[in-house]
């Protein structure tokens, strides 16, 4: 199964956290069950996350009040700077890996994945599995660039690429980053983490151009 292996530009944070670096679920010894009801709670306990179909596409917002202001580095948040953070989120959880982002930015801060300025320690992310590895990253040319994406999913990577908005030669560039998913019925689509809006994936390229993807998986 692929998982996730991503580089952050300005939309990935985290600050540090104590706890297990070998992060696990926590478990609980079942005594006696004396009702149907206890037993439905204790289920409920021990519940882990399960695999979801290809087509049950996750989508989520970085904005939700849920995880918006959940702090990524010393400075920054899930929503304000946490796209390719929440790209990952959105992938672990289709794949059962994460519960949510909450729980899965404490896994992060636990591990040191994420450095105080907020940028995703790509080179670490293997803590989490060992199948994680980077497939190719590589700049994306109009010309043939949509294909590249296409073909990647087709091949069962996941797949982020990166977009720059210019914002005057005073403020510079800020980078932004979108997941591209493959449903199971063969639809290509771009999930944009800043609201959660689904678009097809041609669409989408062909009215922002965007600079860089990244491929990521393991067996």
């Amino acid at each position: 199964m692929f998982a996730l292996l991503l580089s952050a530009g300005l939309c990935a944070a985290q600050e540090s956290a104590a706890s297990d670096p070998n992060y696990q679920y926590g478990t609980m010894m079942q005594s006696s069950l004396d009702s149907a009801e206890s037993k439905a709670f204790y289920d409920r306990m021990m519940e882990k996350p399960q695999a979801s179909p290809a087509a049950a596409r996750v989508v989520l917002s970085q904005t939700d009040p849920r995880w918006n202001k959940v702090r990524l580095g010393k400075k920054t948040t899930i929503g304000g700077q946490g796209c390719l953070f929440m790209d990952i989120a959105m992938d672990m959880m289709q794949k059962g890996q994460a519960r949510d982002p909450r729980e899965l930015a404490q896994r992060f801060k636990a591990l040191g994945l994420i450095d105080p300025s907020g940028r995703i320690r790509t080179q670490s992310l293997e803590i989490i599995s060992s199948s994680l590895k980077i497939l190719v990253r590589q700049p994306l040319s109009q010309g043939n660039g949509l294909s590249v994406i296409q073909d990647w999913l087709s091949q069962g990577a996941s797949v982020v690429f990166r977009l720059d908005h210019s914002h005057g030669s005073r403020r510079g560039v800020t980078s932004h980053w979108i997941r591209a998913v493959s449903d199971e019925d063969g639809t290509f689509v771009a999930v944009d983490p800043a609201g959660g809006k689904v678009t097809l994936l041609q669409d989408f390229y062909l009215s922002h151009k965007p600079k860089e993807l990244i491929a990521y998986g393991g067996d």
